[in-house]
């Protein structure tokens, strides 16, 4: 399609030429009323197409209404950690640097916040879970893979929590009863439309002991300062997003924090009961066993 007002000079210079044509191709030798009649006709189609031009100047020259950005609430670390962290930004830090005893292996319960009300900061701020369950368990699974000390990632929800809404406390609490070791609790924010920032803590579920605190930020001010990854779709606008950046800043975060926990960690040995008599045999067992048919 042409551009502006080449198009529509285009199209009144065909109606112009519709006209003369018209007039000279059908012009009958017998009388006006013949030439009248053309007349008619090419009057009414110039009527319609002079319409149609107009009608589509009005819906060419609209003017769009701007792009309407919802930013979602700033999330701060009193609503996540209970109270301010000042050490860490756009990284991770551990807050028990003399390690764990016995964490790992271990299962980790994904909680995803958003807070409602008043955007201060204050730790009586009233939250609401914001988890996909679907997606989340997907993307959480995904990172966690290749990793053979985590068990599992599995996402909480509103019934985990016994309908009511969710706390630091409650959140810890549903996850020590669905057996995981470790729960992530973080909330994201859009500090501006062109900012995006994460902000989680990993707590141990048996004591409730925040063990690493992570933030993840992304800005992105000049789209045409990315390099767009080669293997992107045409249309795939992720890798200007930052809200999508600061996701997957922050899962490279939360990865590289549970290794750094898995190092500190000292594995304790199992304790059997006092008084414990074991059922088989004390020496070790052979390998392949005998009545597998084995010689």
């Amino acid at each position: 399609m042409l551009p502006g007002s080449a198009f529509f000079g285009a199209v009144l210079r065909a109606i112009a030429r519709y006209d003369v044509c018209g007039v000279t191709a059908f012009r009958s030798p017998s009388g006006g009323r013949a030439l009248w009649l053309i007349n008619l006709e090419e009057r009414v189609v110039r009527r319609i197409l002079i319409a149609a031009v107009l009608g589509l100047s009005a819906c060419g020259c609209q003017e769009k209404e701007p792009e309407v950005v919802f930013l979602r609430p700033m999330v701060h670390w009193e609503d996540v950690a209970g109270g301010s962290i000042n050490d860490v930004k756009d990284g991770f830090v551990n807050l028990a640097p003399s390690g764990t005893d016995g964490t790992f292996p271990a299962s980790v319960a994904i909680a995803r916040v958003t807070v409602l009300g008043d955007a201060s900061p204050q730790p009586a701020r009233r939250m609401k879970l914001a988890m996909a369950p679907a997606n989340d368990f997907l993307v959480w699974n995904r990172l966690f893979d290749n990793l053979r000390f985590i068990s599992e990632a599995f996402p909480l929800n509103e019934r985990d929590l016994g309908e009511s809404p969710p706390s630091i406390e409650r959140i810890v609490w549903a996850a020590r009863a669905l057996d995981a070791s470790l729960v992530l609790v973080y909330g994201q924010s859009d500090p501006s439309q062109n900012e995006s920032l994460v902000r989680g803590v990993l707590y141990r579920t048996n004591d409730a002991t925040p063990l690493a605190a992570i933030d993840a930020r992304a800005e992105v001010f000049d789209p045409e300062e990315l390099t767009r990854p080669p293997e992107d779709l045409k249309d795939d606008d992720s890798y200007c997003d930052p809200r999508v950046l600061a996701d997957r800043r922050f899962e490279r975060l939360v990865l590289d924090c549970i290794l750094d926990l898995r190092l500190r960690d000292r594995p304790v040995p199992p304790k059997a009961p006092e008084g414990w008599i074991p059922d088989g045999p004390v020496e070790p067992r052979t390998w392949p066993p005998a009545t597998f048919g084995y010689p």
